[in-house]
């Protein structure tokens, strides 16, 4: 769901620079995840341990990039020809499988930096 609407319109774009893609899929996980990444972090029960040892979103999406450029699966079925990459970018099961790699990256990289958080942070006052 996360990619049902920015992947179809990224895969049917047409411009002076065609990206492979790769770097379509990068570009939405750059769109979509400081979006994502703070939707879990700005929760207000979260505040009072996050709010004085903030979490870097900048990092957490940089390093989410690095894993869906590391996900060879995901790289093989981006790496066709553009009808295809087009017809699998609107297919269920592609965005499905870019969703469950974007949460699955997030919540890696996101980690520790939460773990950043609790360790600066005593459990009681």
């Amino acid at each position: 769901a996360l990619f049902a609407v920015s992947a179809s319109a990224e895969a049917q774009s047409t411009g002076a620079v065609t990206l492979t893609g790769a770097a379509r899929v990068a570009q939405l996980v750059a769109n979509s995840c400081p979006k994502f990444s703070s939707r879990i972090v700005d929760r207000p029960e979260l505040k009072p341990l996050i709010g004085p040892h903030p979490v870097d979103i900048t990092t957490v999406c940089a390093c989410s990039q690095q894993s869906f450029v590391g996900d060879r699966r995901l790289q093989a079925a981006l790496n066709v020809d553009e009808q295809t990459l087009s017809d699998r970018m609107n297919d269920d099961p592609m965005r499905t499988y870019l969703t469950m790699r974007l949460m699955a990256s997030v919540l890696a990289c996101l980690s520790p930096e939460l773990e950043k958080s609790l360790a600066a942070t005593s459990p009681v006052k």
